[in-house]
C-alpha cells in the first residue's frame, strides 16, 4: 500500500502528464451519474482506453489498482488513467452515487497507476455537473461548453497537482457539502463528523473556528434558508415545506424557524404576501 509520502513524490510525474496531454484533443466519450442500483456498474478487473472519472458524491469505495489500494469516500475524485487496470468495491445495500466521466486526449506520457484529488472547495464537483448537465442536454452549443469545462477541468487537476498544500482537505466545506446533500434527511453531529473522517468533538471545534456556531446550529440555518426560499417561490403548506427541508416535527419547525427569524412561518409568509402586492402596485 503506498504511503502519504510516496504519493507527494508522485505529484510531479501525475502534473507532467497532465500538463502535457492536449486538451484541444479532448473528446468525452462516457458520461454516467450512478448509485448502488445502477446496472453499469463493472466490478471485475478492467482499464479503459480513455481516462476514466470517478467523483463520489454519496457512500464510499475500496478500489484496487496497480501498486497500492484505496479507500475514498465523499467528495474525492479518483482518476484512472488510459490503460490502467483497476477494480471497485462498494456496499450495495448502503448508499452510492457517483459521476463517472471518460475523456480521451492526446497526451505525451503514461501514467501506472490512479490517482485522487480532494475537492476541498467543490469546484470539481461542480464542472463535471456541468459536463452531465451540457451532455444531457445535446446540441451544439452543449459540445462546446462541454470541451470549455473539460479544458477547465484539466486546469484545476494541474493546479491541485502543482501545489502540495492543497492536499490537507477542509473538512468544514466538506461537512457543509454533506449537509446540502442531506438536507431532508436526520442529521447529527456524529453523522457529519463519520462522513468527513473525524471526531464529532473536532468537527465541533472546527465548525466554531471557521463560521462561529456548532454543526447543527449550521444545519439549522440551512434549513430555514431554504424554508424562506421555498415559501416565497411556491404556494406549499407549512408542515409540507417543513417536511421537505428536514424537520420531521412541524411544532418543531415553527419553534426553530421563529428563534431565527423573529416570527412564526405563517408571519413570515404574510410579511412575503404583502411586500409583494406593495411592490407590485408600485410597478
Amino acid at each position: 500500500m503506498e504511503s502519504k509520502n510516496e504519493y507527494l513524490d508522485s505529484y510531479p510525474q501525475i502534473y507532467e502528464h497532465l500538463k502535457r496531454t492536449d486538451v484541444d484533443t479532448a473528446e468525452l466519450v462516457y458520461c454516467e451519474r450512478m448509485d448502488e442500483k445502477n446496472q453499469h456498474w463493472n466490478f471485475e478487473r478492467h482499464c479503459h482506453d480513455y481516462m476514466e472519472l470517478i467523483y463520489i458524491i454519496d457512500g464510499n469505495m475500496r478500489i484496487d489498482v496497480p501498486g497500492k489500494t484505496i479507500q475514498r469516500g465523499l467528495y474525492n475524485l479518483v482518476v484512472y488513467p488510459k490503460g490502467v487496470k483497476h477494480q471497485e468495491v462498494i456496499n450495495v445495500q448502503g448508499r452510492q452515487k457517483i459521476l463517472c466521466l471518460g475523456i480521451k486526449a492526446n497526451c505525451e506520457t503514461t501514467l501506472r497507476t490512479s490517482f485522487e484529488i480532494e475537492d476541498n472547495d467543490g469546484s470539481i464537483r461542480w464542472l463535471m455537473d456541468q459536463i452531465c448537465l451540457e451532455y444531457e442536454t445535446s446540441d451544439d452549443e452543449g459540445e462546446e461548453l462541454i470541451h470549455l469545462y473539460i479544458s477547465a477541468l484539466y486546469s484545476k487537476m494541474c493546479r491541485y497537482f502543482g501545489n502540495k498544500r492543497q492536499l490537507r482537505p477542509d473538512y468544514v466545506e466538506r461537512a457543509v457539502a454533506y449537509i446540502y446533500d442531506h438536507i431532508q434527511d436526520i442529521l447529527s453531529v456524529e453523522q457529519l463528523a463519520s462522513a468527513v473522517y473525524i471526531s464529532p468533538s473536532h468537527l465541533s471545534r472546527l465548525f466554531r473556528q471557521k463560521l462561529g456556531m456548532s454543526p447543527m446550529s449550521y444545519v439549522n440555518v440551512c434549513r430555514i434558508n431554504l424554508a424562506k426560499h421555498t415559501m416565497k417561490a411556491t404556494e406549499d403548506g407549512i408542515e409540507e415545506i417543513a417536511l421537505r427541508v428536514g424537520f420531521k416535527d412541524p411544532k418543531y419547525f415553527s419553534r426553530v424557524f421563529k428563534n431565527e427569524t423573529g416570527m412564526s412561518p405563517r408571519q413570515y409568509r404574510s410579511s412575503v404576501i404583502k411586500e409583494s402586492s406593495l411592490s407590485g402596485s408600485k410597478e
